[in-house]
């Protein structure tokens, strides 16, 4: 019947008409990209197909809606390792960023337009930069860079690119290299007073969740240019793979490790250059860590009164936990996910990117009380 009335048409196998467009499915593809606690308010970046493929990053006070930070035609997104992320960090209310056109480092203050601060690449994004953090005199950007054979950074003989520790002015200038013995390295990660320095590094043929290596330096500014003293490593090697290291507010160094093959959370338990053998926090057959094809990767954060909220991967699904670290009391906080890909936290609230089956990946935010949560979690973006 349906023939008869002209309602079906043949066609050879994918040349079929459709009233849905490549378009109209993007103008809903907005994806959450990753998010940060910086300042007095809370960042997340946004990958939007339907504006040129831009990662547009965003920014909400405590009181107030959503604002752009990024003017067009800015977007915030590095190449570094192919795979990206960590293309963004803040310090305060001044937002540093890779360039998705140029992939130079920027540096955009509040009321003001964004700033180079990276010479440009002899090769076409031969030179790229992810993963970063500020010293806390806000006077250099410790990351990582990544440069391809034809770059002043990379030996003439290399036939691939060499990936560094580097300090970058916060004025601009050149980068100072000040780690250059692996493959690999990422997650560069400063204590509170900016005087300890952690890392990631890894060289083939591993890669980051087979074997991998957690390394603690001092960092000497005392120069004219930073480098790097007493590097040792402390974590990790051959079939351990550690990941996300990062200070507590008491000055003690954490990360994941799957040294029991699951990616648990370890500290250690003295303030400064970590010492002795780490602590497990709540081990359990679950992982904390995912496995680090971006960088810039989070999945834990502090509170301000010895807690640490994290989120954690058991029979395929996401959960969020919340651990006392003067008890060790672990509690479990209820929360509408089923994926938390992301968390960052503040002194009394954490942010996170979450989704369940029925929801699509978001800004959650809600206050930390005593007794877990207070109130229930409230998409911000």
């Amino acid at each position: 019947q349906w023939k008869k009335a002209g309602m079906v048409q043949v066609a050879p196998f994918g040349s079929w008409n459709s009233p849905i467009s490549a378009e109209r499915v993007l103008q809903g593809a907005t994806r959450v990209e990753a998010c940060r606690v910086s300042g007095a308010g809370v960042w997340w970046s946004e990958f939007r197909p339907q504006q040129d493929a831009r990662s547009q990053i965003l920014r909400r006070g405590r009181v107030g809606s959503a604002v752009e930070v990024l003017p067009a035609p800015f977007s915030a997104k590095t190449r570094i390792h192919e795979y990206g992320g960590g293309a963004w960090w803040c310090d305060g209310d001044t937002l540093y960023f890779s360039n998705s056109a140029d992939q130079r480092l920027y540096r955009l203050d509040p009321d003001s337009s964004p700033v180079a601060l990276t010479p440009p690449s002899r090769t076409p994004d031969g030179l790229r930069y992810g993963d970063g953090v500020v010293t806390p005199d806000h006077q250099w950007v410790i990351a990582v860079m990544e440069a391809h054979p034809g770059e002043q950074w990379c030996p003439p003989e290399a036939t691939e690119p060499a990936n560094l520790l580097v300090a970058v002015p916060t004025s601009g200038g050149d980068p100072v290299p000040i780690r250059n013995l692996a493959d690999f390295v990422m997650a560069p990660r400063l204590n509170r007073d900016g005087e300890l320095l952690a890392w990631i590094e890894w060289s083939h043929p591993s890669m980051s969740w087979d074997s991998s290596e957690l390394w603690v330096a001092r960092l000497d500014c005392s120069g004219e240019v930073p480098r790097l003293a007493g590097a040792h490593c402390i974590a990790g090697g051959p079939g351990e793979s550690v990941l996300e290291p990062r200070w507590d507010p008491e000055d003690r160094l954490w990360f994941c490790s799957d040294r029991t093959d699951w990616w648990n959370l370890y500290y250690f338990e003295l303030p400064g250059i970590p010492s002795g053998t780490p602590r497990a926090m709540s081990p359990a057959p679950h992982d904390v860590a995912l496995p680090a094809w971006g960088l810039g990767g989070s999945r834990y954060g502090f509170l301000a009164d010895n807690r640490v909220v994290f989120a954690y991967s058991s029979d395929g699904l996401d959960h969020l936990g919340m651990c006392d670290v003067t008890t060790g009391r672990v509690e479990h906080l209820p929360v509408p996910c089923t994926d938390i890909s992301m968390v960052a936290t503040s002194s009394a609230s954490v942010v996170m990117i979450g989704a369940s089956f029925r929801s699509e990946a978001a800004i959650l935010a809600a206050a930390v009380g005593q007794r877990g949560l207070s109130g229930d979690l409230t998409a911000i973006s």
